[in-house]
């Protein structure tokens, strides 16, 4: 698959398009599989002239990379524990979000997860990854779903990320 070049203005702060920092991988090449676009800025660390190119990946709705996973729609649901205060799991689920609680706390964990919101679409997988590429920063480990973020930030960005993945 090619990127395509779009201009900073029309992908800057556009929410149809996450900013995707590519990482380099253990041969030294970097993986770049999910740009879809890249732009171009004047440098402000490269002599005058240069240009930074920023790499994007397109979420919107009419996205070709809709997964199969998303099935027949679902739930993206915020998780929180008392135990870990401002520290959020953000996952998907096709079932109902009471369901997949019960899964998640018969798992042995020493405190139970409570249900402190969930959103209902069309692409829930779809929309699960692109809240996680919009906080991966904010990951407590890069192998799990935890996120160091406060509930009511974590509900306002899945309510304004989700108008793009078809509401139920």
């Amino acid at each position: 698959m090619s990127s395509q070049f779009l201009e900073y203005e029309l992908i800057n702060n556009n929410p149809a398009y996450i900013r995707i920092y590519p990482k380099q991988e253990s041969g030294g090449a970097f993986n770049l599989s999910n740009i879809t676009h890249f732009t171009r800025i004047p440098s402000t660390s490269l002599p005058v002239g240069w240009e930074d190119v920023l790499y994007y990946r397109f979420i919107g709705s009419s996205s070709d990379h809709s997964s199969v996973k998303n099935g027949f729609g679902g739930y993206v649901y915020v998780l929180i524990n008392n135990a870990f205060p401002n520290k959020c799991k953000i996952g998907m689920t096709t079932l109902q979000p009471q369901k997949r609680l019960q899964q998640i706390n018969s798992t042995g964990v020493m405190d139970d997860w409570e249900l402190g919101f969930s959103y209902k679409c069309s692409r829930p997988y779809d929309l699960e990854k692109a809240i996680h590429l919009k906080l991966s920063n904010l990951r407590s480990r890069m192998d799990r779903e935890f996120f160091e973020i406060k509930i009511g930030d974590a509900i306002e960005l899945i309510e304004d990320m989700g108008e793009m993945f078809t509401p139920l």
